[in-house]
């Protein structure tokens, strides 16, 4: 009827293709966890619910891929050198190395632009709202196994939900709710960096499994393998130096850095820094840091438009700001020794001081203040007395 609109409807996009996972033997530094992981499977006597909890990048998702890859797959048993082992030319394993398996799900802020609802995949993709979690892990949940199997396996379906301290309270209680009656054979892992943003209630009906970041060993000896892999370019070593530090024990943040170009960030922001924290302010810092943040976006927007611009920022300027952290607190260690020998009259390291500032601006872009302002103040302040 003319004059009387009507809503379009356009259909969601196809899923992505997961990650192929790795086999739990090859986690490196969290022993614990896969010893814990592999009990589990080695007894049948699988829980419901479990929370892999600890500092991000430490490897916490890839362990729940490869603890679902083993759960997917009928052939699943005990190793002869102990540990838990499968068949790798499975049906299932085939599927989970091509990112295909329809039994595995992953949750993150990104799949709300996959929703069937036109409304939620405009959604800005700051959180993990309710539509995502009914229609993605309620709704499938529910559901018959997709891959059809000769054998029994451990789990019928399983479900990572990465970030998972980025739910919102709806998205929270709907997963409670869901785990109060979870449906036989299903398999929800909750993959998080501050557990204690998630419902009491949630974490005392989930199994805990907690990581921790690596030794400088085996980040060194981790790089070098992932180096071989050709999962990482050749460093120089002095960007193999920064980088190792930088990441702080963490693989995953190591290897994001390097694909983001950190290690070249820091290249051009370590002298204007070094002249800020002797009170000497450089004009074009602040336009530094704005444009490391839009390019980087952009970036990521143009290689998966599903990715909003906004939530495109917000990781960027969380990476700028974890180097400007790890900058300040590398300047504290250093004064650390130095403002001991002053005892109780030393003054405030400045450090500190800039620890504070990015505090601010960290809240100020949270308030959606304009990027360029809140840089530019930043430079402002980290040069200030």
């Amino acid at each position: 009827m003319l004059g009387q609109s009507r809503a379009i409807e356009v259909e969601a996009p196809p899923l992505p293709a997961l990650p192929p996972p790795l086999p739990l033997s090859r986690i490196v530094g969290q022993g614990r966890a896969v010893g814990l992981l592999e009990d589990a499977i080695a007894s049948k006597k699988l829980h419901h619910a479990w929370i892999f909890e600890g500092p991000e990048g430490v490897g916490k998702c890839t362990t729940a891929f490869a603890f679902a890859s083993l759960l997917l797959d009928p052939t699943t048993e005990c190793g002869l050198s102990g540990g838990v082992v499968c068949d790798e030319s499975s049906p299932a394993q085939r599927l989970l190395r091509a990112g295909t398996h329809p039994d595995l799900q992953l949750i993150t802020r990104e799949l709300s632009a996959y929703h069937p609802d036109a409304v939620v995949r405009k959604k800005k993709q700051t959180n993990i709202p309710i539509d995502v979690v009914r229609h993605f892990v309620i709704a499938m949940g529910g559901l018959a196994p997709s891959a059809p199997t000769s054998m029994q396996s451990l789990a019928r379906k399983v479900f990572i939900i990465d970030e998972a301290d980025y739910m919102e309270t709806a998205s929270q209680n709907a997963i409670l709710k869901y785990l109060e009656e979870p449906p036989p054979q299903v398999v929800l892992v909750l993959v998080c960096s501050s557990p204690h943003l998630l419902l009491p209630t949630i974490r005392s009906r989930c199994q805990r499994v907690g990581f921790t970041t690596l030794s400088r060993g085996q980040l060194d000896h981790w790089l070098s393998d992932a180096q071989e892999r050709g999962e990482v370019p050749e460093l120089s070593p002095q960007h193999r130096e920064f980088l190792l530090g930088f990441a702080d024990g963490a693989p995953g943040l190591l290897l994001r850095a390097v694909q983001g170009g950190v290690h070249h960030w820091y290249d051009t922001l370590a002298k204007p820094l070094g002249d800020a924290a002797q009170g000497i302010h450089t004009a074009e810092l602040g336009g530094m840091m704005n444009g490391f943040i839009d390019t980087w976006a952009k970036a990521q927007v143009e290689q998966n438009d599903r990715i909003s611009k906004q939530n495109a920022n917000s990781v960027a300027a969380g990476w700028l700001f974890r180097l400007l952290s790890w900058h300040a607190r590398q300047r504290l260690q250093r004064q650390a020794t130095e403002l001991a020998t002053l005892g109780p009259d030393a003054p405030e390291p400045r450090a500190l001081r800039d620890i504070d500032a990015l505090q601010a601006a960290q809240a100020e872009l949270e308030a959606n203040c304009n990027m360029q302002m809140v840089m530019e103040k930043l430079s402002a302040e980290l040069a200030g007395g």
